[in-house]
């Protein structure tokens, strides 16, 4: 009788123990990801910083003429004509 108890005691306490371990690896894995999320809010950080400090476009691009606009044509020609759509058959 007193080693039935001491089995049964075993293998409650053993069920413990691999929930408890299994508890533990969760919470290493929760810790790491929690880890890998503050280094990508960081990363993320000092790219915007860098992003920030940089002009999108320098402003001489946006101030140069369009040389293609500033071409003086003698004679204005007009768009060719298009043929007409095709017509529907009746």
């Amino acid at each position: 009788m007193t080693s039935m108890i001491m089995m049964w005691g075993i293998k409650h306490n053993t069920s413990r123990l691999e929930a408890s371990l299994e508890n533990y690896f969760q919470n290493c894995q929760t810790l790491d990801e929690i880890e890998k999320q503050k280094q990508l809010k960081l990363e993320l950080a000092q790219l915007r910083e860098n992003a920030a400090a940089k002009p999108v476009m320098d402003d001489s691009v946006l101030r140069t003429p369009i040389p293609e606009l500033n071409e003086d044509t003698e004679e204005e020609q007009p768009d060719s004509p298009r043929p007409p759509a095709g017509r529907l058959k009746e």
